[in-house]
């Protein structure tokens, strides 16, 4: 009786997604799984708003402090008014009298 409790627990499937099955590679075939990912290593970030290499926007030396915070409050006033949008439109419609 506890033998088949136990192999029931073990034999449970884990939560998730399942992972297909894979394919068994033939003796010549290469053994990774995708040639034409490209990865991060060696390669230099840019600029969005100069252009410039090895930085990006949030830190770019040619913007001034000014252009800075007017970027940013425009930023936060468009985050505000989405969120009003979001809040009105899942309201119910107003009935009239």
């Amino acid at each position: 009786m506890k033998l088949s409790i136990a192999i029931l627990i073990l034999a449970q499937r884990p939560p998730g997604r399942p992972k297909g099955k894979a394919r068994i590679k033939g003796v010549r075939e290469s053994p990774k799984k995708n040639q034409t990912k490209v990865d991060r290593k060696g390669r230099i970030g840019h600029c969005g708003l100069c252009g410039g290499e090895g930085h990006n926007s949030r830190k770019c030396p040619r913007e001034s402090d000014e252009s800075r915070k007017r970027r940013r409050l425009n930023m936060e006033q468009q985050s505000h008014e989405q969120a009003i949008e979001d809040v009105s439109s899942t309201a119910p419609p107003a009935t009239q009298p």
